[in-house]
């Protein structure tokens, strides 16, 4: 059975973009009167990746793929990328930090 976010979405006909294998982490969307935003949950992007990697290597998986692709997503198809978000009982660095070491790292490469 898929995500019945999916099938909201389609009823309604909102485009969102979607990160594929990732259906069972999306926990909601979001709208600015032009768009759709899927939310993923963190902990669900985790979840799904533990089928087939440690917890480890789910997070490092998610971190150094995941994420910064998301970070690095062109607007695609004029939608604008998906959500990720962190349950607040476990909160990751911020957001501004990590976009800080991608561009340090970045500068140390040229």
């Amino acid at each position: 059975m898929g995500n019945p976010i999916f099938d909201y979405l389609e009823d309604i006909g909102a485009m969102a973009v979607k990160m594929d294998g990732f259906d069972d982490a999306v926990m909601g969307y979001t709208e600015d009167g032009e768009s759709f935003r899927l939310i993923y949950s963190h902990r669900g992007l985790v979840k799904v990746l533990e089928k087939d990697m440690s917890e480890e290597d789910a997070l490092e998986y998610i971190d150094f793929n995941v994420i910064r692709g998301v970070a690095y997503m062109p607007n695609m198809n004029g939608l604008p990328a998906p959500i990720i978000m962190y349950e607040v009982d476990a909160p990751p660095k911020l957001l501004m930090d990590i976009f800080r070491e991608m561009d340090e790292q970045d500068a140390e490469d040229d």
